[in-house]
């Protein structure tokens, strides 16, 4: 790829693009770095244990980290309109 993400062509063409589900029933679960697994096993255990009755219902896909930058990701993902939805967030 050669242009910028921010040219009217590739824009055009990605708006007219049909979007593909590669897991179309998977809910995708992010588990902040710093606010969860960074503070151990009194935090990270009551979470797997949502985990593993969350993973009864449906597939997850479930990624860690990105904490500060997920924001960022989010606000590219909605403004591609990408679905995107929280379940639940472990606090």
């Amino acid at each position: 790829m050669q242009r910028s993400l921010t040219n009217a062509e590739l824009l055009a063409q990605a708006d007219a693009a049909a979007d593909s589900r590669i897991l179309p029933d998977a809910a995708v679960v992010k588990i902040g770095g710093q606010s969860i697994i960074d503070r151990g096993r009194a935090a990270v255990y009551p979470l797997l244990d949502k985990i593993l009755a969350a993973r009864k219902l449906q597939p997850l896909l479930i990624g860690t980290g990105a904490g500060t930058r997920a924001r960022h990701l989010y606000s590219i993902a909605a403004g591609l309109g990408l679905p995107a939805r929280r379940c639940w967030t472990a606090r």
